[in-house]
């Protein structure tokens, strides 16, 4: 009996070493002639079904075995769900006689990687039962999509963190350019792997703290391909491009990475000959290299087209850079033709194409055909909102005449104004001749961004603001900057000087409520709905929620709005806040809602 065990013991061994190696013909074979199996040995053939043969003929084994437990089952299921079968991973979830963690997070992994991150949210809240790698799981989520404000939010709930979150958190805060976030984290960490180090040495670089990147490097405990990579990447972005070439050449083994890294650095700086050089001699490429390459020759229209049609293969990013080099060499109409074509050779745009989309439209005036364009980003593909498209929005509108409606969106984003969106509002009015909106747009740029030349390229001086006029959103603030004007008017006569585009400071507005409802109530602007907070629930829930530093400079009922979970800024698809103004916009606009 001991010596039938001890054999069956070596024989799994064997077929699992076989099976590590890859050779997965050659551990069949054992299989088959193995005189005796037990649950192991079926497990173990499984686990290599699952991994290196197709679904299918996994499942078949599956269903050959004689008895499953709980081991077979999960594995079956990771083959489905890893594999992107989602449908049949659900309903092969709801066969299962039980569940423990790992089956609840093969299905979250697989939805996450498969699925969409709305679906990921609510599985993630229905699990029975979750660990650390649940919570890690959803938060390189929301690292990888953009989500940092929902990521930052989960980790600081989460009851404990290890090198995985840590991680995660600190390549969410590379994404947003957070260094004294990312520092605080790096810092509280006990324990520090080469990834982490190297992560902490690209956000230093992206950010232009070159000094504290090279010490980063010099610190770390061991370089490896990726970390010097890393570091000669950072030289090439910052413009060193001689102690970037040094580390390339020092290298003793190259791989593709570091090949389109001294190729982006050549092509970013400037060096479209040495660039050229590069590409031909490179030993491999891939499409990344021919992208950089592509980009490189974008301040040529007639190069960038012909290298983009000599390409073997494109992709969003491909799209992007020629959709991109027409609208910076003014060929709007072309743009958004490539846009068509894109979506006929069925590639998916991403938030980059709708921003070229936009600043075409802009530029041709076509405000019906740019908002269609936002809306079908919000609901066709889900996307969320950046302050950069908002931007473009706001300078849509402007152009188009559309003053009132483009003051209101600046007034009502989730995001604090950037001063170009006053500048733009207010180069418009000049344009359009509105001198009692183009002075409001001027003061408050002036007041909130500390611009005084906005005050006086506004031509403030002598305009008697006509109140009724603006967006009651925005009359408070103008009747206090109106009343301001006329003191400094009075100064100004007094002591027989005008300073040139002083503007005083003002105190933000303090409204009551029932101000603000009758402000909200305006027939004569759009109707925006204030969601007021609702009370914590103790539950956590993903927001996307100004960080404090952009809720600075808001008034008082702005500010009143992020203090807290709020249903309305949960981000479960297009209908939460900061789109619900688009849609309106569109729908004010006659612009009709996608099916």
């Amino acid at each position: 009996m001991i010596g039938r065990t001890s054999m069956l013991l070596e024989s799994n061994l064997k077929l699992k070493a076989l099976g590590y190696n890859g050779d997965l013909s050659k551990a069949r074979s054992f299989f088959d002639s193995m005189p005796e199996r037990n649950i192991v040995s079926w497990t173990t053939m499984l686990a290599l079904f699952s991994t290196h043969a197709t679904v299918s003929e996994a499942w078949h084994l599956f269903n050959a075995m004689p008895l499953h437990d709980l081991v077979s089952w999960n594995i079956m299921l990771a083959a489905y769900a890893f594999n992107g079968h989602l449908k049949e991973a659900r309903s092969f979830f709801g066969s299962m006689p039980c569940w423990d963690v790992v089956s609840w997070n093969s299905m979250l992994s697989g939805i996450i990687k498969h699925g969409s991150l709305n679906d990921a949210l609510q599985w993630f809240g229905i699990m029975s039962v979750r660990n650390l790698v649940s919570t890690n799981a959803l938060l390189n989520a929301f690292s990888q999509a953009g989500h940092f404000a929902e990521a930052k939010n989960l980790y600081s709930t989460m009851p404990e963190h290890d090198i995985v979150s840590h991680n995660a958190m600190l390549a969410a805060y590379g994404h947003t350019g957070d260094v004294e976030e990312a520092r605080c984290v790096f810092y509280s960490m006990s324990y520090c792997d080469l990834a982490t180090w190297t992560i902490l040495l690209s956000l230093y670089a992206q950010n232009g703290h070159l000094v504290e990147a090279k010490c980063m490097f010099d610190s770390m405990p061991q370089q490896d391909i990726v970390s010097t990579t890393a570091m000669m990447a950072a030289y090439a972005q910052n413009g060193h491009l001689k102690d970037a070439v040094d580390i390339f050449n020092g290298m003793h083994y190259l791989t593709l990475v570091s090949w389109n890294s001294m190729l982006d650095g050549y092509a970013q700086n400037g060096y479209l000959k040495e660039a050229k050089i590069l590409f031909q001699i490179m030993p491999m490429r891939n499409l990344v290299s021919w992208n950089v390459m592509l980009a490189a020759h974008a301040g040529n229209l007639d190069d960038s087209t012909r290298f983009f049609g000599g390409m073997q293969a494109r992709d969003t990013v491909s799209w992007n850079v020629l959709m991109a080099a027409n609208t910076y060499n003014g060929h709007f109409v072309e743009a958004i033709s490539l846009h068509m074509e894109m979506k006929m050779e069925g590639c998916d745009p991403d938030d980059a194409t709708f921003i070229s989309l936009f600043f075409s439209c802009s530029h041709l005036g076509d405000v019906i055909c740019g908002l269609k364009y936002f809306v079908s980003m919000l609901i066709d593909y889900n996307f969320h909102a950046t302050k950069q498209h908002y931007h473009c929005m706001v300078d849509l509108l402007a152009r188009s005449g559309f003053l009132h409606e483009a003051c209101t969106m600046i007034e009502e984003m989730p995001f604090m104004p950037i001063v170009d969106d006053w500048i733009c509002l207010l180069g418009s009015c000049r344009s359009y001749n509105v001198p009692e909106l183009g002075a409001y747009s001027g003061i408050r740029g002036s007041r909130s961004y500390n611009v005084p030349e906005l005050g006086a390229y506004s031509g403030i001086r002598g305009i008697e603001l006509n109140v009724d006029s603006l967006p009651r959103a925005n009359r408070e603030n103008a009747r206090f900057n109106t009343l301001s004007q006329k003191k400094k008017d009075v100064r100004r006569t007094s002591s027989g000087r005008a300073s040139a585009g002083a503007v005083e400071s003002i105190p933000p507005s303090h409204n009551s409520e029932a101000q603000l409802a009758d402000m909200n109530s305006s027939p004569s602007s759009l109707q925006v709905v204030d969601h007021s907070p609702s009370q914590a629930s103790g539950r956590w829930q993903p927001q996307m929620i100004p960080s404090s530093g952009e809720r600075e400079g808001l008034h008082d009922w702005q500010a009143r709005k992020y203090q807290g979970p709020d249903e309305a800024f949960l981000c479960h698809g297009p209908k939460c806040y900061r789109e619900t103004f688009f849609v309106m916009v569109a729908t004010y606009l006659g612009v009709p809602s996608p099916a």
